[in-house]
């Protein structure tokens, strides 16, 4: 067992944040928040910024669940009443809403669900609603449960067509399906139509299993569209019909669309980031990560500059496109827990941060109260990120493989691929005794672009990527 010390040093001594980096938009230590939804609208270069409170029981009452919008000055905040908790005093309970979608051409076009009407005990699930004036009047769509189990399981509206919209629900008319039905209306909401069946596929909230599920239309294809199953990635590439499962990869809790290089990056429950080039039936290669990550934000304006959440320490940035990533800002209190981050285009190196408890504007990294740490690491494979990066046109690979592999060696094999998954080099491929090892990477008769190299040995399997600049 070998034992690494790591010491950082104490960067500031006040904690006044509009001195020291950050200031407080929000603050609800009080209530707690719930949720932070955030949404890019077509013509301007601030995101729609939505946050939900949790909810509070004094005594006898249960009050909070609000939803605020965050106005275009980016220091005040309007009330979103339409999406306010439903709180009923019989069952001494609030019921959230649990998802919306807002469209990127018309951000008056609003889908929401949740729970919107009280009875004793309570007679009808979840909701979906639909407003077409940005919440001053809706009206109930034919998705409706009739429990209080979350029979949802997503919904979104086109990038590009307001009147397009897709639903991943257990009801319609009042009609059950025990396998969740996806359908689409391209008519604004007012017709349904099935387009698939999807088995397995996860509610979006977590009370009939783990994680949340999602529905999610491409950015730039809006015949693309995304969900996850309990254990998988579902994708459509025809609008909606003909859903294929990705057996290869696992489900993931987010998917962030960078138009910037028409990149597609989702974050896996195991806690990794994994990387498409838009290829959709490509490989989608992961990239692991130091810490549980719980969201992840691009900058617009350069693509290789990324904010990642945490859940106990703080946002994480990276200067490379997510290869690696260095702690950037944990000056939070009362959490450190953020569950979302948004970047508007123009705002410098400004971001919207949001803890589990306040919302931060924070324009520059602090880490404070860190003391020296002794952390005790098992003897384990290892693989190192490569040097020079970017490089031309030679690089050095190394990694590691530790003492107490079974036997005395283990089958290595270290190879390179582009960013459609074909091989390109293939650099170890042989037994090798514990120690470390460097591999020089030649490129020179590739072209430049963005490559991956993947290690296996035994039951070790780690991928990296790295930038090939000529």
């Amino acid at each position: 067992m070998k034992k690494m010390y790591l010491l950082i040093s104490l960067l500031v001594t006040s904690m006044s944040f509009a001195q020291q980096g950050s200031s407080i938009l929000f603050d609800s230590t009080h209530f707690g928040i719930r949720s932070f939804h955030t949404f890019d609208i077509e013509g301007t270069n601030q995101k729609l910024v939505y946050l939900q409170q949790g909810t509070v029981q004094n005594n006898s009452q249960i009050s909070g669940g609000n939803f605020l919008v965050l106005n275009n000055d980016r220091l005040s905040w309007g009330n979103a009443e339409f999406l306010n908790s439903l709180c009923c005093a019989a069952q001494n309970e609030c019921y959230p809403v649990d998802y919306l979608a807002v469209a990127k051409t018309d951000p008056n076009v609003v889908l929401f669900n949740g729970l919107f009407e009280c009875t004793s005990p309570l007679s009808s699930g979840d909701y979906t609603k639909i407003s077409m004036n940005g919440g001053m009047t809706s009206a109930e769509l034919p998705f409706k449960g009739t429990d209080t189990i979350q029979q949802c399981r997503g919904f979104d509206i086109s990038k590009t067509n307001s009147q397009v919209m897709y639903m991943a629900h257990n009801y319609f008319n009042n009609v059950y399906y025990e396998q969740p039905r996806i359908f689409k209306s391209t008519d604004g909401g007012l017709n349904w139509f099935v387009t698939d069946t999807l088995q397995g596929m996860k509610p979006i909230s977590p009370n009939v299993g783990p994680g949340f599920g999602f529905l999610k239309s491409m950015t730039w294809n809006d015949n693309v569209v995304f969900t996850s199953t309990y254990d998988h990635l579902a994708y459509s590439t025809t609008g909606g019909y003909d859903f294929q499962v990705r057996t290869d990869l696992p489900p993931f809790k987010m998917i962030v669309f960078d138009e910037g290089d028409l990149w597609i990056h989702a974050v896996s429950y195991d806690n990794k980031i994994y990387c498409n080039n838009g290829g959709i039936t490509n490989n989608w290669l992961p990239l692991s990560n130091p810490f549980n990550i719980t969201c992840i934000e691009i900058d617009p304006e350069d693509h290789t500059i990324w904010y990642a959440g945490s859940d106990n320490s703080g946002v994480w940035k990276s200067v490379n496109a997510g290869l690696t990533f260095s702690p950037y800002n944990n000056s939070f209190t009362p959490s450190k827990k953020v569950i979302g981050i948004s970047k508007d285009a123009g705002s410098g190196d400004t971001i919207i941060v949001a803890t589990d408890k306040r919302v931060y504007k924070v324009w520059e990294g602090l880490l404070v109260n860190v003391e020296s740490v002794e952390t005790s690491l098992p003897e384990s494979f290892s693989l190192s990120q490569n040097f020079p990066n970017p490089f031309n046109p030679v690089t050095v690979i190394r990694y590691s493989i530790p003492s107490d592999v079974k036997g005395m060696s283990s089958n290595v094999r270290l190879n390179v691929f582009d960013n459609i998954g074909k091989q390109v080099a293939a650099l170890v491929n042989e037994k090798q005794s514990a120690g470390s090892y460097e591999v020089n990477f030649k490129a020179e008769g590739l072209p430049s672009g963005v490559y991956f190299y993947k290690l296996e040995a035994g039951e070790f399997v780690e991928t990296k990527r790295m930038i090939l600049l000529k």
